[in-house]
């Protein structure tokens, strides 16, 4: 057994509370990190002849940091007597397993909660445990994928993009089951009985979404990828390439290093922030804000943005306290 932080050393509103982590991937993992954060006191139970999947030195494993470490073997008797006798004393009990599997171990919920029925047993699975997918294997792209989420995410001219891991084993994985065991544990606060958080990364991701599904219902989403505010329909939510005009993005950052230099704003009028609004062609009025890239709708001149000046990123002038850099942008 590898102690972590000692109890008398914990700090935070969980400060006492005792947690059992089933080592695993993913959401649970985060969960214990997050817990053991706010105080608590977490014990994760890794199986013996088992190997991690990343062999990662100490102080870079955030699924063993802040915790106490103890391998056990489930499948020996003398193994889940140990983790029930554990259970006996714990506040809490994590477990990421497929449907069925800590049953068939002898510690599922109801055998866990006949020795302690103050416990708290938090479960996290894919698509819960029953239903017609309860059984089946995925990743967070195909939780994503079930849900809507990744149809929602990325370019109108491109395929949707995995947003990493973060969106349905990290929002809707980890966070969902965290507040689902904190508010069991504000009930048991109440009645003085445990209970079962059975926490689904499909389930958490669709709830993810719920403000989008909203707005969509409500004719202010269009389900078109691309074309929203906050999916790079909008040029402020589209990732840009910022360099000054004319040079490459090494270059900038050598040019105009003193304010006394040809570059500079004190002698270069042409770099002079502008305005932030500016009419975009002869017939278009009235002006729009730079970047809308908007059609006026009664004239039928394209409103493009033009480029903006900028000061150079080293002058020093006590006029730049007055705006920022702001240089030419592409879309990357």
């Amino acid at each position: 057994m590898n102690a972590g932080l000692s109890a008398a050393a914990k700090t935070g509103p969980l400060t006492g509370l005792k947690v059992i982590e089933m080592a695993g991937l993913g959401p649970v993992p985060l969960a214990g990190l997050m817990l053991s954060e706010m105080g608590a006191q977490v014990l994760r139970i890794e199986r013996t002849g088992t190997s991690e999947l990343l062999s990662l030195p100490d102080e870079y494993n955030i699924d063993r940091h802040g915790r106490a470490l103890l391998r056990l073997d489930l499948k020996r008797r003398e193994g889940t007597d140990l983790l029930l006798r554990l259970a006996e004393k714990a506040d809490m009990l994590l477990e990421g397993f497929r449907p069925g599997v800590m049953e068939r171990l002898g510690l599922g919920p109801e055998t866990v909660l006949a020795r302690n029925p103050a416990l708290i047993y938090g479960r996290m699975t894919g698509f819960g445990q029953d239903g017609p997918l309860a059984g089946r294997a995925g990743h967070d792209i195909t939780y994503l994928a079930y849900s809507g989420v990744l149809h929602a995410i990325g370019h109108a001219d491109g395929r949707p993009v995995p947003p990493l891991n973060l969106v349905a084993d990290y929002g809707g994985g980890a966070m969902m089951l965290i507040a689902g065991v904190l508010a069991a544990l504000f009930q048991r606060s109440r009645t003085g009985k445990g209970d079962v958080i059975d926490a689904a990364m499909v389930d958490g991701a669709s709830m993810l979404a719920v403000p989008l599904h909203a707005l969509t219902a409500a004719g202010l989403w269009s389900d078109k990828r691309g074309a929203n505010l906050l999916d790079s329909g909008a040029r402020s939510t589209t990732p840009m390439r910022r360099r000054m005009a004319g040079t490459s993005p090494s270059a900038a950052s050598s040019r105009n290093s003193s304010p006394n230099s040809p570059g500079c704003c004190r002698s270069t009028s042409a770099l002079r922030p502008a305005s932030t609004t500016r009419p975009c062609g002869r017939r278009c009025a009235p002006p729009l804000p730079i970047g809308s890239g908007r059609n006026h709708a009664t004239t039928g001149t394209c409103c493009l943005p033009r480029p903006m000046p900028a000061w150079p990123p080293s002058c020093r002038c006590k006029r730049r306290s007055t705006t920022r850099t702001i240089g030419h942008a592409t879309p990357l």
